[in-house]
């Protein structure tokens, strides 16, 4: 009952940061790519 939905849920919660993060980092460089496209 309540011990397998904590659990769950912070295991969803871990694969969402870990989504979060790797999304992010393609943000920033998809963003430093363009600026450069844009300088240059």
């Amino acid at each position: 009952g309540m011990h397998d939905s904590e659990s769950g849920a912070s295991t969803l919660k871990s694969l969402g940061f870990a989504q979060w993060e790797s999304q992010s980092q393609e943000d920033t460089e998809f963003m430093i790519d363009l600026m450069d496209t844009l300088i240059t």
